[in-house]
Order: C-alpha cells, then sequence, then structure tokens
C-alpha cells in the first residue's frame, strides 16, 4: 500500500523513513520504518506492505532516526498531511479523574511509552492553559500500562469545579480531566475507578453502607442509589462492608482492579442483632 505525504520540508531531503505506530500500545505496525521516495512538489510516498486496519499515528524520521513531522493516518485513507513537529500535536482524552477537594495525592495516568520527558499544562474552570507548577514523573510499568504521575501542587488544583492537564511528549498529547467534589463523592487517589454498588436481596440500592479498603483508613459511604467510588491504583484489594441498620454484615469482597470496574455486596436483612466492624469509628 501506499502512503502519500504532504510534507512542509524541502525538497531534496534524504535518508527519510516514515514510522506507523498505535499511540495507545505504542508498538510500531511497520518495523522496521519504511524508506520514503520524493514524488516532488513537496509530496513523498512510502510502500508500507502492511494493511493499515486501525488509526495510527505516522512519523517521518530523519537520517538520525527523530521524528521531523507527524500526523494521524486513519483507517482507509492513503493520505497524511504531515505537520512539523513543533506544531501542537491532535490531543487524546482520557477518563475523568474524580476527586475530593482535599485530596493532596497525584493524579496517575497512561502513556504509550515508558520513561519519557513529559510535560503538562493546566486549565482551571475553563481558563487558559498555564504551565504546573507540580512535575510529571515516570511511575512504573505494570501489566503492560505505562504508569505516570502529576505530582500534587495546590496551585495546580481547583477548589471545587474543574481542571483539564494537557500531558505532551511533543509527538503525542493527552487531555486528562480532573472533577473535584467539595462533597466528597469518591476518595482514594488511583488511576481506575471502583465502583461498590449495595442492594438488598431484590436489587434495591441501600444508602448509609460504609466501605473500607483492608489495611487502609478510606471509608466511604454510599449514596442514595447505593454506590460509592473509589480512585485506586492497578491492584488487589478486599473490600469490607458495614451494613445500615436492619442487614446483616456480608462477607468481604475482593478487586482485582486492572481497569475500571464495579462490584456489588448483596445484603439480607438482619434476623437479630448485627456486629458493625471494629474499623468504623
Amino acid at each position: 500500500m501506499l502512503i502519500f505525504a504532504n510534507l512542509p520540508l524541502n525538497s531534496g531531503e534524504n535518508g527519510l523513513t516514515l514510522m506507523l505506530y498505535n499511540p495507545q500500545s505504542g508498538v510500531q505496525i511497520n518495523a522496521p520504518s519504511d524508506l520514503m521516495q520524493e514524488m516532488g512538489n513537496g509530496v513523498f510516498y512510502a510502500d508500507v506492505t502492511q494493511d493499515i486496519t486501525e488509526d495510527l499515528r505516522a512519523d517521518v524520521l530523519d537520517s538520525q532516526g527523530d521524528a521531523i513531522a507527524s500526523d494521524w493516518l486513519y483507517e482507509g485513507n492513503s493520505v497524511v498531511g504531515l505537520a512539523r513537529t513543533d506544531e501542537e500535536p491532535e490531543p487524546v482524552y482520557t477518563n475523568v479523574v474524580r476527586r475530593n477537594a482535599d485530596d493532596d495525592q497525584p493524579l496517575y495516568f497512561e502513556w504509550p511509552t515508558p520513561s519519557e520527558t513529559l510535560t503538562a499544562q493546566k486549565s482551571i474552570n475553563g481558563a487558559a492553559y498555564e504551565d504546573i507548577v507540580g512535575s510529571v514523573s515516570f511511575l512504573r510499568t505494570e501489566a503492560g500500562a505505562n504508569l505516570y504521575t502529576i505530582s500534587y501542587e495546590a496551585a495546580d488544583r481547583p477548589t471545587d469545579g474543574t481542571a483539564e492537564y494537557k500531558v505532551t511528549s511533543g509527538t503525542v498529547t493527552r487531555i486528562i480531566p480532573l472533577s473535584v467534589d467539595t462533597g466528597g463523592g469518591g476518595d482514594g487517589a488511583g488511576l481506575y475507578q471502583l465502583t461498590v454498588n449495595v442492594v438488598d436481596v431484590n436489587g434495591n440500592g441501600l444508602a448509609g453502607a460504609r466501605i473500607n479498603i483492608d489495611g487502609t483508613n478510606i471509608v466511604l459511604a454510599t449514596d442514595t442509589l447505593g454506590r460509592c467510588v473509589f480512585n485506586v491504583d492497578p491492584a488487589a484489594y478486599v473490600l469490607t462492608c458495614s451494613p445500615p441498620a436492619g442487614y446483616e454484615t456480608p462477607a468481604q469482597e475482593v478487586a482485582n482492579v486492572l481497569d475500571d470496574m464495579s462490584l456489588t455486596f448483596s445484603l439480607a436483612e438482619s434476623s437479630g442483632s448485627s456486629c458493625t466492624p471494629p474499623w468504623i469509628g
């Protein structure tokens, strides 16, 4: 398959190659990169043997292997209008992170590749983007995911409302939305949302149940829908439920968090006195 590129480059540049990769996983599709030929008038092409069955990033590399232009290559399309890499790349939005107003933990997010030098800007409640006070750091690779953090700085967080963090490597840009709730809609610090539902035997939500992550002091109460949400890192967690009055204490549940997920406690009505778990004061 011929991939054509309109490049804002000087005619006669040699040694250019085209690299195609999935920006989510960082996996290169056409390894090694394909040599680009000049047709004239700023039009270059590469003969790619792989079928394009997904949306990819297309980078033009110079003879030193440095990316000098980048654009999206969409499935079914064979023409890209590659922009110089000093132009702002198209951003990808991540899932919304939800935190309490008093949360002072870092924000966690995934990136296609490990150990990148990333920069970030913030936009608080719709204001113009400006550089963050904190820093962006590579944390670790776990279960195939490259985890990074944005350190906590009070100046980078809204006291209520929303913020967006624009993180970029120069060729890949992601926007991480943050929602801050003074009412305590979620707690904990982490990359994924663990939603806990507490229901009766008929599936009706139960308000006022208290959920604890074993080994921590994090306790959340279920809302009127019988639900609460934790933000957690990928790991296995043991959850304990302290029921509202009139219901039996259920067995503990184990959540193996590798992505956003939910679990449900189903409570039977109490036939006598119930015992409240000791971790609730």
